[in-house]
């Protein structure tokens, strides 16, 4: 299962973090994913309404390079560690070409 969020590129990432919003929201902060939550999460430390599953796609969030840096800007464009789902919306939007390009095979280049 590691290996299936591993093997994702950015894009296919944030699309799944984005369906899997409401299961991933911080019950702290509504309307929001958080850094800390995922963190709790992913160590199993958030409650027993998430699987393995949930906590192998959290840390998978946690630890691809910039990826929440790149969710993660405020009205200001300053971080806050916590994310919705327009930041989501608009990380994706940015990433649509390079998945593009990415998914596209040899033959489309």
């Amino acid at each position: 299962m590691s290996d299936l969020y591993a093997s994702m590129d950015r894009y296919e990432l944030g699309k799944l973090l984005g369906n899997e919003f409401d299961r991933l929201e911080d019950p702290e902060n509504r309307g929001f994913l958080t850094v800390e939550f995922l963190g709790y999460i992913a160590m199993g430390m958030a409650g027993n309404k998430f699987t393995s599953s949930d906590q192998v796609l959290a840390l998978e969030v946690l630890k691809r390079g910039g990826f929440t840096a790149s969710l993660d800007l405020d009205d200001k464009g300053e971080r806050n560690g916590k994310f919705d789902r327009q930041d989501i919306r608009a990380y994706m939007d940015a990433m649509l070409r390079e998945h593009e390009v990415t998914t596209a095979g040899a033959d489309a280049r």
